[in-house]
C-alpha cells in the first residue's frame, strides 16, 4: 500500500522510535504504540551507513550518499480476516523492503542535525539515540520525529512506493458589487516538494495567468507542512473542483480541496499561520 507523508505525519503521536549510532551512522527501529490496530499497527527499522559512488565514469571523484536499507512490518494482524484487512484500504501483505541511496545532501543534514542535538538527562523510550554503547534523549524530540518522517518519505519518494505530494493553498475574494459567483481575485499556490532533494517548487497563479515560480526554503516549506498537517479535514465535505466563491481551502496532498469553517478546521492561530504563508508569497511578487 502507498502512503504518503499526510499519514505519516498524522500518526505522529502514536509513534515511538529508537535509534541506535553505528559507526556514525544510524540504525532506527520505530513501532506504532499498543493504541493502534491492526491492520494499521506497524514497526520498521532503517539502517544508515555511507556510500561512495561515481556519477559519472568520467569522473575520478567519489560522491559520497546515505546508503539506507528500510523494512516495514505491518504487526497484529492474526486476529483479523483478509475481508477485515482489505476493508481498511490494505492488501493481504503490505510488509515492504527496499535498499538503495539517497543524494549527499540527506548524509550532511544527518550529520548536522545530530551535531546541534542536546540531550535530557533521562532516557526516554519514546526516542532515543545509542552513541558508542551510550543511549541518550534528545530534548528536541518533536523536531527528531518530523526530521524521521521526512526521511521515510524521502525513501517512498525515491523507491516509487507512493506518489509525489503536491500541496494546494486557494485565496478566493470575489467582488460584491457584481454576480456573486463572479471571480475578482483567486490567487493559488501551488507547493511540488522533492523529499529525495531537500527541494520544493513553489508556483502562483492568480485566475487563469500562467504560473510564476516563486523562491521557497526547504525549512519554510517544512514548517507550513507540519501546520497543515495539524489541522483536522471532513474528506465527505471535501471538493475536487477548484474552489470559485469567496474563502480559503488547502489541498493537503490528497487532490481534494477542503473549506476553511466547513470541511477543514482547527486551533485558528495554525490556520492563521498557513494563511499568513500564501500573503507573504502572494505579496512577494507584487
Amino acid at each position: 500500500m502507498m502512503y504518503d507523508i499526510s499519514y505519516i505525519i498524522y500518526h505522529t503521536s502514536y509513534i515511538i522510535h529508537h535509534i541506535s549510532y553505528i559507526k556514525m551512522f544510524l540504525e532506527i527501529f520505530s513501532q506504532t504504540l499498543p493504541e493502534v490496530p491492526p491492520p494499521y499497527a506497524h514497526a520498521y527499522k532503517i539502517s544508515l551507513s555511507k556510500s561512495n559512488s561515481k556519477e559519472n565514469k568520467n569522473i575520478t571523484e567519489n560522491i559520497t550518499e546515505l546508503k539506507v536499507n528500510f523494512e516495514i512490518e505491518y504487526i497484529f494482524r492474526e486476529g483479523l480476516s483478509n475481508e477485515e484487512i482489505l476493508a481498511e484500504g490494505f492488501s493481504e501483505n503490505d510488509d515492504y523492503h527496499w535498499e538503495g541511496v539517497l543524494p549527499a545532501v540527506w548524509l550532511t543534514e544527518i550529520e548536522s542535525f545530530l551535531a546541534k542535538t542536546s540531550y535530557q538527562h533521562e532516557v526516554l523510550n519514546d526516542l532515543y539515540l545509542k552513541i558508542n554503547d551510550d543511549k541518550k534523549t534528545p530534548e528536541n524530540l518533536e523536531e527528531w520525529q518530523y526530521f524521521v518522517q521526512e526521511l521515510v518519505q524521502a525513501i517512498y519518494e525515491k523507491a516509487a512506493h507512493s506518489l509525489p505530494l503536491l500541496i494546494r493553498l486557494r485565496s478566493v475574494e470575489t467582488d460584491k458589487n457584481t454576480d456573486k459567483n463572479a471571480v475578482k481575485n483567486g490567487i493559488t499556490l501551488v507547493l511540488e516538494p522533492s523529499f529525495v532533494e531537500r527541494k520544493v517548487i513553489a508556483s502562483l497563479k492568480k485566475n487563469k495567468e500562467k504560473h510564476q515560480i516563486i523562491p521557497i526554503s526547504w525549512e519554510h516549506f517544512g514548517l507550513t507542512l507540519q501546520k497543515i498537517y495539524q489541522l483536522e479535514y471532513l474528506q465527505e465535505k471535501a471538493r475536487e473542483e477548484e474552489p470559485q466563491k469567496n474563502g480559503f481551502f488547502i489541498d493537503n496532498g490528497q487532490g481534494f480541496w477542503y473549506e476553511e469553517g466547513k470541511s477543514f478546521a482547527g486551533d485558528i492561530k495554525v490556520i492563521n499561520e498557513v494563511k499568513l504563508f500564501l500573503n507573504k508569497n502572494i505579496n512577494a511578487l507584487k
